[in-house]
């Protein structure tokens, strides 16, 4: 495992289990969901580099519009996410805010459902209210394998260690 917050470690974890890691890459989709500037896109960027998957961010198919709305452009979402399972290529990652739902509705069930939590995470966004609701709803929790709780990358005595040592490993010969 390559340099990161400690709390990612349990998905690194998860994910290398799930698609046989070294060995094997099975088709596999993974999502991760949580509010606005919670880490979403910094967790599915270290999983894709970890792993040389691709990771669909839905962020690059929203479409502008009224505050406490969200949509989306359904048939690029869907023409990206529906071709790679049909291809059986590589395993892959999805994430955004109502990422689970956007699977759903494409009649899709993750392998596992990730949720990101920023302890830190201050926003504006109008779409924190929308989406701590959802978040914060016990069937929603009960649906989600794994949750990932961070405040800042290093930010413990645990992840300064771990990073010092995982930076030393990186330098022996």
């Amino acid at each position: 495992m390559k340099l990161a917050p400690y709390s990612y470690k349990a998905a690194y974890e998860r994910v290398a289990e799930l698609i046989g890691y070294p060995v094997e890459r099975s088709t596999r989709i993974f999502a991760i969901e949580g509010l606005p500037s919670a880490g979403k896109s910094s967790l599915a960027s270290w999983l894709a580099w970890q792993f040389g998957m691709p990771a669909v961010h839905l962020d690059l198919f929203l479409i502008p519009g009224d505050i406490g709305k969200i949509a989306w452009r359904e048939s690029q979402i869907t023409e990206a996410i529906k071709g790679r399972v049909e291809s059986k290529r590589s395993p892959f990652i999805v994430e955004g805010v109502f990422s689970f739902a956007v699977l759903e509705r494409l009649g899709l069930a993750p392998d596992l459902k990730i949720l990101v939590e920023n302890l830190n995470n201050i926003s504006d966004d109008p779409l924190v209210d929308m989406t701590r609701a959802r978040c914060q709803d016990p069937q929603f929790l009960k649906s989600v394998d794994l949750t990932v709780r961070w405040s800042d990358p290093m930010s413990t005595a645990e992840e300064a260690k771990l990073a010092f040592q995982t930076s030393l490993e990186s330098w022996r010969p």
